[in-house]
């Protein structure tokens, strides 16, 4: 993982989910105007794509890599 690297953008099709082995991300939320708010983070603990594991094809967040690292990458 890259710094500043999308892994995935809002309401598009999630094409890998991602296991961070260190390094870490940001889960931004847009607002009306345009300008994102930071509303988690995920790091070794979690899994980036979720909702591809509750049967969703897409997210409501944009998921940026704020600390680079290395991850185990699957397709969904």
């Amino acid at each position: 993982m890259q710094l500043r690297q999308v892994l995935h953008k809002p309401e598009v099709a999630i094409e890998n989910v991602y296991f961070p082995e260190s390094g870490w991300c940001s889960m931004l939320a847009y607002m009306e105007h345009g300008e994102a708010m930071e509303v988690g983070h995920i790091g070794f603990e979690g899994v980036i794509g979720l909702p591809v594991v509750l049967a969703d094809e897409s997210d409501d967040l944009e998921a940026m890599v704020q600390a680079p690292g290395d991850a185990f990458r699957l397709s969904a």
